[in-house]
């Protein structure tokens, strides 16, 4: 699996106009907005009438934003009008803007009374996806209810651990003495929406972090020390903006997972569909992230990842799904993935061209003086 990078245009019907980029690492999403503003420091003095998420990093607001959507399952514009954002994004003429800060304001105190400060409480905890909360007991169908139960056959005991997993897949996706003879990637791929519409990127990348994305006049980069984006003029990113480059930008992130994760547990045995699969939660060291991996039982392989990323209100969560493994190389790559986001409907990336070892200059990665 490859490190890929998907940029999503600007969202309709009210959502923001900034860039929303996704990026497609393998499997491993990373989701930020860039809202492409000044560098202000804090949310308050970047953006307007900010009243409850005072303090934190101008960069966090936006992601903060995106969870709330995914967590109700709505747009911007149910608290914000239709406005183009951050036009008229500051007036409070809309009721669900109200209710929203005053459910902000609830979390944070039954955070901090009962956990901590930890966002143990967030808005998925009641709303799950929907505009209201959901206060019955759900039913689950039978292909959910596989999924989350464990195995019959597999008590906590027998269960691998997540070393031991992390070692079956670095074995199934090639040969250490061809994995450390890698010097270059190049990544050509097809995005296409549920409703059709298709869009190329290309993706270059050098171990231990060189990465840049081209998607038409757009390009997004880290070259080792600097991350960067260029729509169209150049500028550097930081904070959620930054992390949500040097994720992907790291090469060896699905090659080898032996020492990647700053710590990791099995979870449980599982269905996934017809096959069976071991479930492993695994924090980064980008600490901002957490990944829930299913590998297959039988041949080692990632079939699934939830990527779970950290948010001021709690953890947004998008998950790709692999298929479709070629060898090229000597190194299995998982040519189809289905990404699924919370509030967009799936898309499907399927890699065109996958080439290694291509002589690449190190200055493709540095940002542009214009």
């Amino acid at each position: 699996m490859m490190s890929i990078a998907i940029v999503v245009s600007a969202i309709v019907n009210g959502r923001r106009s900034a860039a929303k980029i996704v990026f497609l690492a393998a499997g491993v999403l990373a989701l930020s907005a860039v809202s492409w503003a000044d560098d202000s420091p804090t949310s308050e003095q970047r953006y307007k009438n900010i009243q409850v998420l005072r303090g934190i990093p101008g960069e966090e607001l936006i992601p903060a934003m995106d969870f709330i959507d995914g967590a109700l399952g709505v747009q911007c514009s149910f608290c914000h009008g239709s406005g183009r954002f951050p036009e008229g994004y500051e007036k409070d003429d809309l009721a669900a803007k109200q209710t929203a800060r005053k459910m902000m304001k609830m979390m944070r105190e039954i955070n901090q009374s009962s956990f901590g400060g930890r966002n143990v409480v967030t808005c998925s905890t009641c709303h799950n996806g929907h505009i209201r909360p959901q206060s019955n007991s759900p039913v689950g169908t039978e292909e959910s209810l596989r999924q989350a139960r464990p195995a019959a056959s597999a008590g906590d005991a027998a269960l691998p651990s997540a070393d031991e997993l992390f070692a079956k897949f670095d074995s199934a996706i090639g040969r250490e003495a061809d994995v450390s003879k890698l010097t270059s990637r190049h990544i050509v791929a097809t995005a296409t929406t549920s409703a059709g519409q298709t869009s190329k990127t290309e993706i270059f990348s050098k171990p231990p972090n060189l990465f840049l994305q081209e998607a038409g006049p757009r390009r997004f980069a880290y070259d080792g020390k600097q991350v960067w984006a260029s729509v169209p003029s150049p500028r550097e990113l930081t904070g959620a903006d930054a992390d949500s480059i040097r994720l992907p930008a790291q090469f060896y992130r699905n090659l080898r997972l032996r020492g990647f994760y700053a710590e990791a547990r099995t979870l449980r045995k599982a269905g996934l569909g017809e096959k069976e699969a071991y479930v492993v939660r695994a924090a980064l060291k980008l600490s901002r992230y957490t990944d829930v991996l299913w590998f297959d039982a039988e041949s080692g392989l990632l079939l699934r990842r939830e990527s779970l990323s950290r948010t001021v209100l709690g953890e947004s969560t998008q998950v790709d799904e692999f298929a479709n493994y070629r060898e090229i190389g000597g190194i299995k790559v998982a040519m189809d993935t289905t990404r699924a986001l919370p509030g967009l409907a799936p898309q499907k990336l399927h890699f065109d061209l996958v080439e290694f070892n291509l002589p690449i200059d190190d200055a493709k990665f540095s940002m542009p003086t214009k």
